[in-house]
């Protein structure tokens, strides 16, 4: 149960001021502003194989790579600076480039994910399906191996080496806000029967208990870490015995607290400064039922509530705004877009702290 952190070479936010702007953002002292003037909005997506930017929902396109197959996933940086995306490469290389640029285009890091004879730690990754920065300078590359598996690597764009490779169950790894720690999903593997598995978490590759017993359990709910980065949650279904249980790992401990929950009903985590918002989901998992617990996770103390009167999520205006930004350029002809935008939220829906 007693787990840290690895000691692994973390990389400073280079902003301080960013960081700042970050936490008060989410400690829920900054305004985010879901009507942000078009100048402000920057888009980045595909078209045609190019690599193409809008200044404002209305300006003009403006090509900031050059044409060529295979091209995919732009995804902007925390600081609005630079875009990743992947390249196709010959597979005598490697899977495929991740390449980062410049907003005006120039080339700034490229490093060939999965090359060949390099001697990775998994070699199952069939295509990549995801770019998420995680911090200034480390992007997560996701790849699928099957249906429910995914093999993560993160790089570490400044010296162009990979920080971290490790296969997540559920494909739903959490980062911690400064992108050095990870939790990922073990103990469930696509092929084992649902009865038969007894789902872990990994903290930088060291097995946590699902619950405290450590008997066959599920994770209803998948973890999440605090905003300070020094906790993460997570709702256990204990299938043997039926409860259902919100855990959190603080300090190297994990803490258990009893969910008036029905065994195998699901749900979704999220912080809201220092408690914790628990939406429980319909039978398909798609629809909240409007039944929300806030859990205070230093003594447990629990209130049921409705989705009305639940402490507001800071970062609800930064998604919509995305969602609108993001079907605006489909509707533009731009697939696979990404929005940023500064001071209204969409920087801290990039670096992944949602």
């Amino acid at each position: 149960m007693n787990a840290t952190p690895t000691s692994r070479t973390a990389v400073p936010l280079g902003r301080v001021a960013g960081a700042a702007a970050l936490a008060l953002l989410l400690a829920g002292q900054t305004q985010v502003s879901a009507q942000p003037a078009d100048s402000a909005i920057q888009i980045a997506g595909i078209d045609h194989g190019s690599l193409m930017v809008r200044d404002g929902v209305a300006a003009p396109a403006r090509m900031v790579h050059g044409g060529g197959p295979g091209r995919a996933l732009p995804a902007w940086s925390p600081d609005g600076e630079r875009i990743a995306f992947v390249q196709a490469t010959d597979r005598q290389v490697g899977l495929a480039d991740l390449v980062v640029v410049s907003a005006t285009g120039v080339e700034l890091s490229r490093v060939t994910i999965e090359p060949a004879g390099s001697g990775v730690a998994y070699a199952g990754m069939r295509a990549i399906e995801a770019l998420r920065w995680v911090a200034d300078d480390r992007i997560a590359v996701r790849g699928s191996i099957n249906p429910s598996q995914s093999q993560y690597y993160v790089f570490d764009v400044t010296t162009r080496r990979a920080v971290a490779d490790f296969i997540d169950d559920r494909s739903a790894a959490a980062f911690s806000p400064d992108g050095v720690h990870v939790v990922a999903h073990t103990g469930g593997p696509h092929f084992a029967h649902a009865q038969q598995r007894a789902m872990r978490l990994e903290l930088d590759g060291q097995t946590l208990a699902a619950g405290a017993s450590g008997e066959h359990a599920d994770i209803l709910a998948a973890p999440r870490w605090s905003n300070d980065g020094r906790a993460f949650a997570w709702v256990v279904d204990h299938r043997a015995t039926g409860r259902v249980t919100l855990a959190v790992w603080r300090s190297g401990e994990i803490h258990e607290w009893p969910l008036l929950l029905s065994a195998g009903q699901s749900a979704e985590l999220r912080w809201s400064g220092a408690r914790i918002v628990i939406t429980v989901l319909d039978g398909d998992r798609t629809r909240p039922t409007g039944q929300v617990w806030v859990v205070d996770p230093r003594d447990g103390s629990t209130v049921t509530t409705t989705a009305a009167a639940a402490p507001p999520d800071p970062l609800a205006p930064a998604r919509t705004l995305r969602d609108r930004l993001l079907a605006q350029a489909r509707a533009q002809g731009l697939r696979e877009a990404d929005a940023w935008c500064r001071s209204c939220g969409l920087e801290a829906l990039v670096r992944g702290t949602e």
